[in-house]
């Protein structure tokens, strides 16, 4: 028996897959032990802001820095609590426990539901074998998807959204007008909210569900009552984002009153006098800036330009793209430039969106498939080769040919050629 044989074996590849995920996981496990003993502490530093922030509102005081509330201007590379204040609120009911301790049940539950949405997309848009088939895969993998590891090391909640992005997916494609599928818009919304209160970028998906839902009650698809109001699909899950959010906020008002909020406006406008040219930040706009030579305060006009493309593309793309798939994960990848600063982590959000094209691409001829799987290398070269570098960006148009490719009818892919002894043997009418 050939290796390649073996490798058709489902005992082989499964031990391949475990043996790949135990040394992943033990990597990531001894660099992050490694990096938790340096003075200061070189892993979870992103998560120890959020439990200094909990720590503070426990306290009674503000979780934001003193000087940047007076308008002190930062740099980019200081450390500094900077989302609203309903996280730092969210962290005080158990910032008293270890921070290591944290850390490690937020990696654990991040990627046991970036695992549970990943099959559940690969169900939808493939089938159950093939949702139980990503499982161990998926699982396997994670530690070498460099954005979501460095997302583990820095204890960033974008670990979170892979999930929260997938959850966002499925609520609009899981069984249209089915009344059980009315769960999965609620779901779906639920996860839009908690992903633009946490980080505001996240709301770009928002309004590509408000541009979809036009599409979708034009054509009449899912549109079911929600009181006097006639809703399609998107406008359903968007409702809920929204209600989401007004609940989130109404009970953070009542318990901390006003002045956070009015605390977190004056660091958001301490942070617009950042200097946000740095290497790390792969924002096209600052790209463009340091590219040009230009200054810090070029950035501005550059990025209101770049955010303008970004909500026009969005809303393009909801009317123009019939593939859902497709469709958002356009503005999924929007939804990275429409604030100054992209950080290499904040790619981890387009795992579902791989998923579900290889999910998809399953029922497609061989060489149909065979292009998906060169698309999925593709995409671990790239986060190998532009690690935390501008080439990061190829990720985008990777996935979004995947998902093109995924959708190909199977008559609209040809089948390799059949050699002349095969055509020989044919019999004859």
């Amino acid at each position: 028996m050939t290796f390649v044989d073996r490798l058709r074996r489902p005992a082989t590849v499964r031990l391949i897959l475990l043996t790949a995920g135990f040394f992943g996981w033990a990597a990531f496990a001894a660099l992050t032990s490694q990096m938790y003993r340096n003075t200061p502490p070189g892993a979870g530093f992103d998560l120890e802001l959020l439990i200094s922030g909990g720590r503070h509102v426990a306290a009674g005081t503000s979780p934001y820095d003193p000087a940047m509330l007076a308008g002190r201007s930062v740099d980019i590379a200081d450390l500094f609590y900077s989302y609203p204040p309903i996280v730092a609120q969210l962290f005080s009911m158990f910032a008293f426990l270890p921070s290591v301790a944290i850390f490690g049940v937020a990696v654990a539950i991040a990627s046991v539901a970036a695992v549970l949405v990943g099959r559940e997309v690969a169900t939808v848009f493939g089938s159950e074998a093939i949702g139980r088939a990503t499982v161990l895969p998926l699982a396997a993998f994670l530690p070498f998807w460099f954005p979501y590891a460095v997302g583990m090391l820095f204890g960033n909640v974008d670990i979170f959204f892979p999930a929260l992005y997938g959850l966002v997916l499925l609520a609009l494609v899981k069984s249209p007008g089915a009344a059980r599928s009315e769960r999965w818009v609620v779901a779906g919304g639920l996860a839009l909210g908690v992903a633009s209160v946490i980080k505001l970028h996240p709301a770009v998906l928002g309004l590509w569900l408000l541009a979809r839902g036009l599409v979708e009650r034009r054509r009449g698809d899912d549109l079911r009552r929600v009181g006097p109001l006639t809703l399609p699909r998107s406008w359903r899950i968007a409702a809920v984002s929204m209600v989401a959010v007004a609940i989130a906020l109404g009970p953070s008002v009542a318990i901390g009153g006003v002045q956070p909020w009015l605390d977190y406006v004056s660091v958001l406008r301490a942070g617009a006098s950042v200097d946000l040219l740095d290497a790390r930040n792969i924002g096209p706009a600052v790209q463009v800036v340091m590219l040009l030579g230009l200054g810090p305060s070029a950035v501005g006009p550059v990025q209101v330009a770049t955010l303008a493309v970004a909500l026009i593309v969005t809303v393009v793309v909801a009317f123009r793209v019939d593939d859902p798939l497709e469709s958002l994960a356009w503005a999924a990848a929007a939804s990275f430039i429409v604030l100054p600063v992209t950080w290499f982590h904040h790619f981890a959000a387009l795992i579902p969106f791989g998923i579900a094209a290889l999910a998809r691409g399953a029922t497609l001829v061989a060489r149909a498939r065979q292009r998906l799987w060169i698309l999925l290398v593709a995409t671990f070269g790239i986060t190998m080769i532009g690690f935390a570098q501008p080439p990061t960006w190829l990720l985008v148009p990777v996935v979004i040919a995947a998902a093109r490719i995924s959708r190909l009818p199977a008559s609209d892919v040809p089948e390799p050629r059949p050699s002349p002894i095969a055509v020989e043997r044919q019999p004859s009418a």
